[in-house]
């Protein structure tokens, strides 16, 4: 059976220079992208699943990342894509 699911770090640049991270677990990854454009992050799907996310530097992003995989694993469930980064063209939320 497969879990389609992975960790996902979201990069996006900052307004202000540089570049923030956001971490959770997803499902239907492929979801994550435009419809017509599998190169191009869907915004609205975006900002809905990373939202109520932390903001974290790119240190404590991977560390969030590992730590979330490990308790996934913990739990007997498994994480099928591993970490991901998903590179946000724009500061967050992106618009569309």
């Amino acid at each position: 059976m497969s879990a389609d699911n992975g960790i996902v770090m979201l990069k996006s640049p900052k307004a202000s220079g540089g570049c923030e991270y956001r971490v959770r677990e997803v499902h239907a990854l492929d979801n994550m992208y435009a419809r017509n454009d599998s190169r191009r992050l869907d915004s609205k799907i975006v900002v809905a699943a990373f939202a109520q996310c932390p903001v974290l530097d790119e240190e404590a992003a991977k560390k969030a990342a590992a730590d979330l995989k490990r308790e996934i694993n913990a739990s007997g469930q498994i994480v099928e894509f591993g970490i991901i980064q998903l590179l946000a063209a724009e500061p967050f939320p992106v618009q569309p």
